[in-house]
């Protein structure tokens, strides 16, 4: 997901991967994943039971509104994810719309994420989508709801449950024990001739409380590119998403794939 940058620069950059099959070191616990027959129901991971904003690197709101879930970022308005939040234990988180980049904003067409998934299956943007390519959909900056696009192109992508951990206090702050889960993306497409790698850490009761990008250096080394940690309760209630800035409902046009 040529994503975003969870930064307080307000830069968004995305994209992330895996090897997959044998379990990796995990980038921020130092273990190795445990891969278990039993299949999680990641929805509980996503959302913020508390009611508020959780800062540190950056404020971070989670709103939920029926079947949508917003990530507001940097507590600003303007800059925000727009996820769709599957009802039923088979469906599939999608990301409809990241605003999150000041220099662009873009939308996918496949789903991301199975909200059951088990540890260590991997899931790819075409299975997710019935065989049909991911599109990604680039829009210049909106101020008043009238977007310009900058390009299409395929996106493929992988996603993985890497792991999961309970009674786990290595993200500090106010979080103490929490249960989580690692919910990895990676993509390589026309722009990027390598894997990379991004780790979404959801914690139960919290929702995202931990973001990183990177990728392998040449030797094998992880090398990080960017980490952001939301782990310090506040009573600041959640931001809400400037939605009158959406592009996702821009009419779709003729695809025409090129390099970025």
């Amino acid at each position: 997901m040529q994503v975003k940058m969870w930064a307080a620069t307000l830069a968004v950059v995305s994209g992330l991967a895996g090897h997959f099959g044998m379990p990796q070191p995990h980038p921020v616990v130092g273990v190795q994943a445990s891969p278990v027959a039993s299949a999680v129901d990641t929805l509980p991971y996503w959302t913020n039971g508390t009611g508020f904003e959780l800062t540190g690197t950056h404020p971070l709101a989670t709103v939920v509104s029926g079947s949508d879930l917003y990530r507001v970022k940097f507590g600003d308005p303007r800059y925000w994810e727009h996820w769709t939040v599957p009802a039923s234990p088979s469906g599939d988180f999608t990301l409809v719309e990241d605003t999150s980049d000041a220099a662009h904003r873009y939308t996918f067409t496949s789903p991301m994420y199975p909200r059951t998934m088990k540890i260590g299956q991997v899931y790819t943007s075409a299975q997710l989508s019935g065989g049909t390519q991911n599109v990604e959909t680039s829009y210049s900056p909106s101020t008043s709801g009238t977007c310009t696009r900058q390009y299409q192109q395929q996106f493929p992508f992988s996603a993985e449950l890497v792991t999961k951990l309970t009674g786990y206090t290595g993200f500090g702050g106010d979080l103490g024990p929490v249960t989580a889960i690692d919910l990895r993306y990676s993509y390589r497409n026309q722009t990027n001739t390598a894997n990379e790698y991004e780790d979404n850490w959801n914690a139960l009761g919290y929702g995202l409380v931990q973001w990183r990008m990177w990728h392998y250096d040449p030797v094998g080394n992880q090398v990080t590119d960017g980490l952001s940690t939301f782990n310090q309760t506040t009573t600041t209630p959640m931001t809400q998403p400037d939605l009158s800035l959406s592009c996702s409902t821009t009419p779709a046009v003729k695809t025409s794939y090129r390099r970025k």
